[in-house]
C-alpha cells in the first residue's frame, strides 16, 4: 500500500489523470461518497478491467475491441478520503478539501491495452465544441491524430473514431450541421465567408464568384 496527501482536489485529479494514462485504465466508484462523523468523507476507487460485464440487452451489437471487463477483479484499487480545511486555514477557501489517499496500484488480470481507456472530460468537451460550430467530424479526426507526438505515448484520444463523435453528439444534445450553412435569415454568401474567415477553423478553402477564375486563396471579391 502507497499513501498520497494533495492539498486540495484539484492536485489530485491531476495526479489520478497521470496515473491512469500510465497504467491504460480508469478509477471509478461504484458507489458515492460516505459522510464521516469526523466530517470527512470516504470513497472507494476501483480499476475499471475488473469484473464480469452482464449486458441485459438482447439485440445490442458487441464492441469490436469487446468488453473491458477481464472477468476477474483487479487488485488495484485507492481509498479516497476529503477532510475539510479548518476555518482560519490559509486554504480554506470555496469547496476546497485536503485529500488523503491509501493507493494499491498493482494491477492483475489485464494487460494494458489502450483501447479500453475512457476518453477525459475535457476532451470529449474540446470535442463537442467542435461540432456544435459544424467542423467535420473527419476533419476533427485528421487534427487529433495529427496531433500524436513520436516522442510521446499515445493516448485515447488519438484512436478516438466516428462512433466515439456520435455518442458525444447524442450525449450533448448536438444537432450536426450537415450540407447546411448555420446563417441567419438575411446573411449573404459573402457576408458569410468574411465571418468564416475570421474564426480559428475557417471552412472555406476555395473560392468562386461569378465570371471569376477559382482560386485557392480564401481573398473575398464583390460580388457580381
Amino acid at each position: 500500500m502507497t499513501e498520497f496527501t494533495f492539498e486540495n482536489e484539484s492536485s489530485f485529479k491531476e495526479w489520478l489523470y497521470r496515473l491512469e494514462q500510465e497504467a491504460r485504465c480508469a478509477f471509478m466508484r461504484r458507489r458515492g461518497w460516505q459522510l464521516n462523523k469526523s466530517g470527512s468523507m470516504t470513497a472507494c476507487f476501483y480499476c475499471n478491467r475488473g469484473g464480469l460485464y452482464v449486458s441485459s440487452a438482447t439485440k445490442k451489437q458487441a464492441k469490436t475491441q469487446g468488453s473491458c471487463k477481464t472477468g476477474v477483479e483487479c487488485t488495484a484499487s485507492m481509498k479516497v478520503t476529503k477532510w475539510p480545511f479548518k476555518e482560519g486555514s490559509s486554504n480554506a477557501t470555496g469547496q476546497q478539501h485536503q485529500i488523503e489517499v491509501e493507493a494499491y496500484l498493482q494491477h492483475y488480470g489485464h494487460n494494458l491495452d489502450l483501447s479500453h481507456i475512457r476518453i477525459t472530460k475535457s476532451q470529449k468537451d474540446e470535442i463537442a465544441r467542435k461540432l456544435s460550430q459544424g467542423i467535420s467530424k473527419y476533419k476533427i479526426l485528421d487534427e487529433i491524430r495529427g496531433s500524436l507526438d513520436p516522442a510521446t505515448a499515445p493516448q485515447r484520444v488519438h484512436l478516438l473514431s466516428l462512433q466515439d463523435m456520435y455518442n458525444i453528439e447524442r450525449k450533448e444534445g448536438i444537432q450536426a450541421k450537415r450540407g447546411k450553412l448555420n446563417c441567419e435569415p438575411g446573411t449573404t454568401v459573402q457576408a458569410w465567408i468574411e465571418k468564416m474567415q475570421q474564426s480559428e477553423d475557417n471552412p472555406v478553402l476555395l473560392i468562386k464568384y461569378q465570371q471569376e477564375k477559382a482560386t485557392p486563396v480564401c481573398k473575398v471579391a464583390p460580388l457580381i
